[in-house]
């Protein structure tokens, strides 16, 4: 009797063979890799609505009417925050000019063709002209040009200031008064600014390096230049004007030239002119 309850009890234990083992394992591995696949695909459908935000804020949310800006808030204020504004309601060339352009000029017509308060004169007519906000926002801007053409005349009476370094002044001063959104679209930088802005530094950079050698100075302006034209470099060289060229290298010698006699002065001159006409220099 003692052999059939061993037995008995042996047969009541369940078998733990490694088949079941693997089984078991394999049906616990299904929900961990539900769960992984969940967990990727809520990161992306994360990432996707941030992107999609992000992109709404740039692109809309920005360029919502600048009337819904803060009501107490100034013009030019709204103007910055959307500068949208002036293209959409075609300020931005008025009568074949630029905005700026076109409130110089009328300014000019009232202070010689009219009679008293020339400012007074052209807040009428752009009443006149222009309906409702219109005429506040250009009235808005002409006041500012004139508080920037008075300031900019103590950037001009600086003597201790070069002409480079006036530059960089008006552009403060600019963006000081109307704001820097604001400022880029009324006082765009075109090509011709870009030349102007590397010859006015290079008088700059000569004045304070008389002592370095030729090569040193004409290896700093190139790549001055370079920085200034930017992507506009090839197109911007071939329109710089030849007197400044010529003055330019004249500069970039000044040191080694200041020790020839007048007659070798004038030689060195014209062969640096010609060199120039050649686009050898």
């Amino acid at each position: 009797m003692k052999k059939n309850k061993n037995s008995l009890r042996q047969d009541s234990v369940p078998s733990m063979s490694p088949v079941s083992d693997s089984s078991q394992n394999q049906n616990m591995s299904i929900p961990n890799r539900e769960r992984q696949g969940l967990y990727i695909f809520l990161f992306f459908f994360i990432l996707l609505i941030g992107i999609g935000s992000l992109y709404y804020y740039l692109n809309y949310y920005k360029k919502d009417s600048y009337a819904s800006f803060d009501p107490s808030a100034s013009i030019t204020e709204k103007l910055n925050y959307n500068v949208t504004y002036l293209e959409e309601e075609n300020l931005l060339n008025i009568k074949g000019l630029s905005t700026i352009e076109y409130i110089r000029t009328r300014l000019l017509y009232h202070r010689y063709e009219t009679k008293g308060d020339p400012t007074k004169s052209l807040v009428e007519e752009l009443e006149r002209e222009f309906n409702g906000e219109k005429a506040k926002v250009l009235i808005d801007i002409l006041n500012n040009y004139q508080k920037y053409e008075k300031d900019k005349l103590q950037i001009d009476e600086d003597k201790n200031l070069s002409e480079y370094k006036k530059s960089l002044k008006y552009k403060e001063l600019r963006v000081s008064i109307f704001g820097e959104e604001l400022e880029s679209i009324l006082f765009p930088e075109k090509k011709d600014d870009l030349v102007d802005k590397f010859f006015l530094y290079s008088k700059h950079y000569l004045k304070n390096h008389y002592e370095d050698d030729p090569i040193s100075k004409r290896d700093h302006l190139l790549k001055a230049k370079k920085e200034i034209y930017g992507d506009l470099y090839e197109d911007l060289i071939l329109s710089e004007p030849i007197p400044e060229k010529i003055e330019l290298e004249l500069g970039i010698q000044e040191r080694e030239m200041s020790i020839l006699t007048e007659k070798e002065r004038k030689i060195k001159i014209e062969k640096i002119r010609e060199k120039i006409r050649k686009g050898e220099l």
